[in-house]
C-alpha cells in the first residue's frame, strides 16, 4: 500500500489473505481477553459494547494510514520521517480513544482501566498460547489418525501382494496380449 521506497514487505512473501486474518485475529483475541478480564472485574460492558468500542476506537489509526499511504508516494526516501509522526500520533490518538471508550463501557475508573488492560495483554498471551496449544494437539491427532490408516491400509496391501504371483511383470504382459 505504501510506496515502493519505504514498503517493507517483499512482494513474492506477501500475502494478503494472511494480512486480513492477522489483523482480524488479534482484533477479536483483545476483544474477547478484554471481556473476560472485565467481566472479572465487575465491568459492565457487553461483548457487542467491547466490540463496537475497540472498532470505532480504530478510526484514528485508520485515518492516519489513509493519510500516510498517498502521502508516502509524494515524499522522498529522506522525508520519511513525516510519514512515521504521522503514524505515531495516529497510534497514540487510537490508544487515547480506546482508554476513553473502554473506560466509559465498563465504568472504569481511569487507574481500573489501566490495570484492566494490561491485565487483557497478559490474557491476550494465555489465549494465544492456548490457541498454538489446541492447534499442536490437533495436528498431533491429525498425524495420529494418519498413521493408523497408513498401518491399516499397509497390513491390507501386504497380505494382498503377498498371494500374487511372484513375477508380476510375466503375469502382466501374458494378461494383456494373451498369452
Amino acid at each position: 500500500m505504501r510506496a515502493f521506497i519505504f514498503n517493507e514487505n517483499r512482494a513474492i512473501e506477501y500475502s494478503l489473505v494472511i494480512s486480513i486474518l492477522k489483523t482480524f485475529g488479534v482484533f477479536i483475541v483483545f476483544v474477547t481477553a478484554n471481556w473476560c478480564v472485565a467481566s472479572f472485574m465487575d465491568g459492565k460492558g457487553r461483548f457487542k459494547e467491547i466490540l463496537c468500542a475497540t472498532a470505532y476506537s480504530l478510526q484514528p489509526y485508520i485515518f492516519c494510514l489513509l493519510i500516510s499511504i498517498p502521502l508516502s508516494h509524494m515524499v522522498s526516501y529522506d522525508e520519511e520521517i513525516l510519514l512515521n509522526i504521522i503514524m505515531c500520533i495516529g497510534v497514540i490518538w487510537t490508544i487515547i480513544v480506546l482508554l476513553g471508550s473502554l473506560s466509559a463501557v465498563h465504568q472504569f475508573t481511569p487507574g481500573k482501566m489501566i490495570l484492566s488492560l494490561i491485565l487483557t495483554a497478559l490474557a491476550m498471551g494465555i489465549i494465544l498460547f492456548l490457541l498454538m496449544l489446541a492447534f499442536s494437539l490437533v495436528q498431533m491427532i491429525i498425524g495420529l489418525i494418519i498413521a493408523i490408516v497408513r498401518e491399516i491400509t499397509g497390513e491390507r496391501i501386504y497380505k494382498i501382494i503377498k498371494f500374487l504371483p511372484r513375477n508380476n511383470n510375466r503375469t502382466i504382459i501374458s494378461m494383456k496380449t494373451g498369452i
